[in-house]
C-alpha cells in the first residue's frame, strides 16, 4: 500500500456514507464523491475487477443496512405499516432516512423522528392521523425502556392522617406519557393488534395517559378533568388542588356543598384507579 493510500479513519467515513445512502450505492457516488473526491472510483479502496463489481459490492452492504432498518421500523410501527401497505411504508423510510440519517450507534434511536417527520410529510392520499398513530407506537415503545422505579401501594395511603391529604404533591412515576389526540388512534392500533380490519375514524379529539406497570405497557382513554389532574401531578400541585380541578366552577361564591363533596369524591376515585395501576411514585 502506497503512502497515499487513506488511513482507516477514513475508509470508515466513506463506507458510511455510500452505505446510508438512501437510493444505492451508485446514485451516492455523485454526492459522496463531491465530499471526499479521494473515494471515487470505488475500485481504489474496494477489492474488485472493475468499478461496477466495487459498487455491486458495497450495495450488498447498503441493502442490508436499509432492509435491516426497514425490519425494525415495521416493528417499531406495525399499526402504520399496516396502513400505509408494504410499498407506500417502504418509499417513507426511504424519504425519511434521506432526511433523517441515523446518528447514533443505537438502531432503535433511529425510529424516534419518524413521528416529526410524518407530521410534515404525510402523503395527501394517506389518513391526516397518520402522525398520531406514530406517536402512539413510538411511545408505546419507548415506554418499554423508560426509568423503572418503585411506586405507590393501596396500603400507603391508610396511614396518611385526615388533615395531611390536603398537602400532599402525589408524583407519576417516570414510566408515563400523556398526550391530547385528535383522532381516536388507538382504534387502529388495537384492531391491528387483534387482527382485524382497519377502522375508519374521524375527528374526534381525546386523551390518552400511557404508562408501564411490570415490564407491561397499558393505554387508556381518559376524560378531559383527569387529563387536566395529571398535568397538575405533573407540575406538582398538591391534592387538595387536584381535587378543586374536579370541580366545573370552583369560583362560583354559592358552590353547593353537595358538588363540593361530589367532585372530591371523584378526585379520590380518580387517585384510587392510579394508585391500583401502580402510576404514583411513594411518598416522601
Amino acid at each position: 500500500m502506497s503512502n497515499n493510500a487513506p488511513r482507516l479513519r477514513e475508509l470508515q467515513n466513506w463506507f458510511y456514507h455510500y452505505v446510508v445512502a438512501p437510493y444505492g450505492v451508485e446514485d451516492a457516488k455523485q454526492s459522496v464523491g463531491e465530499e471526499n473526491p479521494e473515494s471515487v472510483p470505488l475500485q481504489g479502496w474496494i477489492s474488485a475487477n472493475d468499478e461496477d463489481q466495487a459498487v455491486l459490492r458495497l450495495d450488498v452492504y447498503a441493502n442490508m443496512y436499509f432492509f435491516r432498518l426497514m425490519g425494525i421500523f415495521q416493528d417499531q410501527f406495525n399499526a402504520l405499516f399496516h396502513v400505509l401497505g408494504e410499498r407506500s411504508f417502504q418509499l417513507m423510510c426511504i424519504d425519511y432516512l434521506k432526511a433523517h440519517p441515523p446518528t447514533t450507534y443505537s438502531l432503535d434511536d433511529a425510529k424516534d423522528e419518524i413521528p416529526s417527520f410524518l407530521k410534515e410529510h404525510t402523503p395527501p392520499d394517506q389518513p391526516p392521523w397518520l402522525y398520531e398513530l406514530a406517536v402512539l407506537e413510538n411511545a408505546r415503545k419507548n415506554m418499554i425502556v423508560a426509568p423503572d422505579s418503585d411506586f405507590l401501594k393501596p396500603e400507603d395511603l391508610q396511614s396518611i392522617p385526615p388533615e395531611q391529604w390536603g398537602s400532599i404533591r402525589f408524583s407519576l412515576r417516570p414510566s408515563h406519557a400523556l398526550f391530547h389526540f385528535s383522532h381516536p388512534v388507538y382504534k387502529v392500533w388495537r384492531a391491528v393488534e387483534d387482527e382485524e380490519p382497519i377502522p375508519g375514524i374521524e375527528e374526534e379529539p381525546c386523551d390518552i395517559l400511557l404508562w408501564r406497570h411490570d415490564l407491561t405497557v397499558h393505554h387508556r382513554v381518559i376524560s378531559p378533568k383527569e387529563a387536566a389532574a395529571v398535568r397538575m401531578l405533573e407540575e406538582g400541585c398538591t391534592f387538595e388542588e387536584i381535587c378543586l380541578s374536579f370541580i366545573d366552577n370552583p369560583d362560583d361564591e354559592n358552590l353547593d356543598e353537595a358538588v363540593l363533596q361530589q367532585s372530591i369524591q371523584e378526585a379520590y376515585q380518580t387517585l384510587a384507579g392510579w394508585v391500583q395501576r401502580g402510576m404514583l411514585l411513594p411518598l416522601q
